[in-house]
């Protein structure tokens, strides 16, 4: 028996999926956790200059928010790209097209999970390792493992977030 052509189309051409069943790979919460792991460091530093100003500086946690502050500015120099970079994959993921998405999500993701194991490596070092340039005056919350705890927690956190984005995308065939 000879196939039959819909009318306007050569026979033998190739039909492509319905959208519903090419685009049902992306969940609908997928654009949500992008967006938020990708303003998370944003956000993170309003709240850490906010506290800042509040809090007494003398203080230990007076110092944790400061050097959160100072981390969060500095760090916004590799952050605020990789911001960039996950919110075009929210975006794409918002509009249904799952691999660009699910690409440059798990891209911006998992440098921003790199940058945060750096970050909080580098916290733990500065509070095991001696450094023979710190002033023997001059106190700060990294000489503790408990403040370079809870300095580092942050950082942890995003990074631990961002691994669960890049898993949540990855899991999925993109088909």
């Amino acid at each position: 028996m000879a196939e039959q052509a819909e009318p306007g189309r050569p026979l033998g051409s190739v039909q492509a999926a319905p959208v519903s069943q090419r685009t049902m790979e992306c969940l609908p919460r997928d654009p949500a956790w992008a967006t938020g792991v990708a303003l998370a460091p944003i956000l993170f530093l309003f709240v850490s200059l906010a506290a800042e100003r509040v809090v007494d500086k003398s203080t230990m946690i007076g110092e944790v928010f400061a050097l959160w502050t100072f981390i969060g500015i500095a760090g916004q120099l590799m952050f605020g790209p990789l911001t960039v970079v996950l919110l075009i994959g929210a975006f794409a993921l918002g509009r249904r097209e799952f691999r660009v998405g699910r690409w440059f999500a798990s891209v911006g993701c998992s440098a921003m999970v790199l940058l945060c194991t750096i970050i909080t490596l580098g916290i733990l070092g500065q509070a095991f390792g001696p450094d023979p340039r710190r002033d023997p005056s001059e106190r700060s919350p990294l000489e503790s493992l408990g403040g370079a705890s809870l300095v580092g927690l942050p950082f942890l956190a995003l990074g631990v977030a961002n691994a669960y984005v890049v898993m949540r995308l990855r899991k999925r065939p993109a088909s």
